[in-house]
């Protein structure tokens, strides 16, 4: 079969081809409908700035002592350390304890005038459970645990790089709410950034006391003037860390709650339309004509025999009908 065969099965099947593009606008139309909007917040962070250069010579003795990258502000394991621990149940463990998410999340379950959740009931509920009780698992709690918010959060959170190696993360939240997708955006920045600064200024102290409780024994020159800049670089590093700004990431552009859903309005009805138009042809081109010709006709069939009424009698049925009548009387 040539191109030109099929080009003229795809004209001859012009109708189905309209017909599937209807259907996929009709059925775009009740997604948007029945489905409520997504709201992404975008949020864009980058590294640390680091701290100041120091000479080749000392670098070289610091590296050789172990204490490389402890000069002056975070470095660069700190940015390592925000984009893991975002995802973590360490976070969403402290967002709840200090926003209170789940009630919001999970209102259908909060009974806001006993102050406690509710037990799961309906029909889903009682189904799960039954399919559960075969497979010999348990429901669980009725309570949302931690572990469900942070399942949460990482289907709706993503940290995406503009460009191949660059520093720059670019980090979106999806939710129904868009005050809410903002403001989630922020809550997990601070409370990652949180994290990392409590294990960097662990570290940090513990560092200033060793090099404070070892340093008088070291009785090399060039060690002693290279532990004594570390000393310094640990005590401006927990300087800083006791600042209410940023530590391990910087915003470069907050939060802000998003004026439009995703995907627009606009592109679900193309995509749908399209896709209905795309289905439609290759129907009409894997199809024989007699088997098009027979779903042109099957409508009209269908319509006939919903609006069928029954023939009007004959005379002759009529007076067959009248003197059968008779003879039942007669008998």
């Amino acid at each position: 079969m040539n191109f030109s065969e099929l080009l003229a099965r795809a004209w001859h099947g012009a109708w189905i081809i309209g017909a599937c593009g209807l259907i996929g606008l009709v059925l775009a139309f009740t997604y948007l409908a029945i489905s409520p909007p997504t709201f992404v917040a975008q949020m864009i962070v980058a590294p640390p700035a680091q701290g100041p250069s120091q000479g080749a010579q000392l670098g070289q003795t610091i590296s050789a002592l172990g204490f490389g990258g402890l000069l002056g502000r975070a470095d660069p394991e700190s940015f390592q350390m925000y984009e893991n621990l975002i995802f973590s149940q360490a976070v969403a463990e402290r967002i709840e304890k200090r926003h209170h998410v789940m009630q919001v999340l999970f209102a259908s379950r909060w009974d806001p005038a006993q102050k406690r959740w509710r037990e799961r009931t309906g029909l889903a509920a009682t189904a799960r459970g039954w399919l559960y009780g075969i497979l010999g698992r348990s429901t669980g709690p009725a309570t949302p645990s931690v572990q469900d918010l942070t399942s949460y959060i990482k289907a709706r959170l993503r940290i995406d790089s503009p460009a191949v190696n660059s520093p720059i993360r670019i980090i979106t939240f999806a939710s129904n709410d868009p005050d809410f997708a903002a403001h989630m955006l922020r809550w997990l920045h601070d409370e990652t950034d949180g994290i990392v600064r409590e294990n960097i200024r662990r570290r940090t102290t513990k560092m200033i006391e060793y090099l404070t409780r070892d340093l008088p024994s070291v009785t090399n020159s060039d060690e002693r003037y290279a532990l004594t800049q570390v000393l310094v670089g640990q005590e401006q590093n927990l300087m800083l860390l006791t600042v209410s700004f940023d530590y391990s990431a910087t915003v470069l552009d907050p939060p802000v709650p998003p004026v439009s859903s995703t995907p627009g309005i606009g592109i679900t009805l193309i995509t749908s339309l399209f896709v209905g138009l795309g289905l439609g042809t290759l129907i009409a081109m894997a199809l024989p004509a007699s088997r098009l010709e027979w779903l042109k006709r099957l409508p009209r069939r269908i319509i006939a025999l919903v609006l069928r009424t029954p023939e009007p009698a004959t005379a002759l049925q009529r007076r067959s009908l009248g003197s059968g009548t008779q003879e039942h009387y007669d008998g």
